[in-house]
């Protein structure tokens, strides 16, 4: 069982939608913006209500988890039209840009919400989505830090669990150390490894904001992909 799940992220703008008030210090542009994006920024409350007719139309839903600026989601909700884009963050600002660029395409496969990953995924039934991918979530390096880390043995068995059959996980990352401890948790065996995504994706580059900053910088990249048997 995952624990200590920071449930807070997207409350401000449940208050807002609910038409309460919010104490005078806090002040977020982004927060503000977000509110009057109903279509494409879920909070987790209208998630849990709507799921999973959260799209106009349906269709199996895969999930960018930390989906930044938006890059990476748009560009598989474009390349994917047979699929549902559902972009995860916890920052207003990040999820604000990113659902901007899913409006300025005009995409109706594609939305952002402001949650915790790990309280939506706890949320959703079991067998509820194609494919969930991490690019580059904080490896934490440093050992006393490690309990912050995302991807843990908690998280794969729950993955198992919330994937559809042949469903997908997708991790890339820049941190030899934290690609090769991820190899090393046991319960990854509960999947098939893939050599490459073309199997399950439209063929693409797909890369993140932040793998465009760390291609700049000539960093090694490391990929993951696991199918559920």
């Amino acid at each position: 069982m995952i624990e200590k799940i920071n449930t807070s992220y997207g409350k401000h703008l449940t208050q807002l939608r609910e038409g309460k008030s919010l104490f005078e210090n806090y002040m977020n542009p982004y927060l503000n913006k977000a509110k009057d994006m109903r279509e494409s920024v879920l909070t987790i409350e209208e998630l849990k209500k709507k799921w999973p007719a959260i799209f106009p139309k349906e269709r199996e839903i895969i999930i960018d988890f930390g989906c930044y600026y938006g890059k990476f989601t748009v560009e598989l909700a474009e390349k994917n039209p047979e699929f549902n884009i559902l972009g995860i963050d916890i920052k207003y600002k990040r999820v604000v840009k990113t659902a901007q660029l899913i409006i300025d395409k005009k995409l109706d496969n594609a939305l952002t919400l402001i949650a915790n990953g790990l309280e939506m995924l706890q949320s959703i039934p079991a067998c509820s989505i194609k494919g969930i991918c991490f690019f580059y979530p904080d490896p934490w390096p440093k050992k006393r830090h490690q309990r912050f880390r995302v991807l843990t043995s908690e998280l794969f068995s729950l993955l198992n669990k919330k994937l559809k059959n042949n469903g997908f996980i997708w991790i890339k990352t820049d941190n030899a150390d934290y690609y090769n401890e991820l190899c090393e948790i046991k319960e990854i065996n509960l999947f098939q490894k893939l050599a490459n995504i073309d199997s399950v994706l439209a063929e693409s580059s797909y890369k993140s904001n932040f793998e465009m900053i760390f291609n700049n910088q000539n960093k090694n990249q490391y990929s993951l992909i696991l199918q559920k048997n």
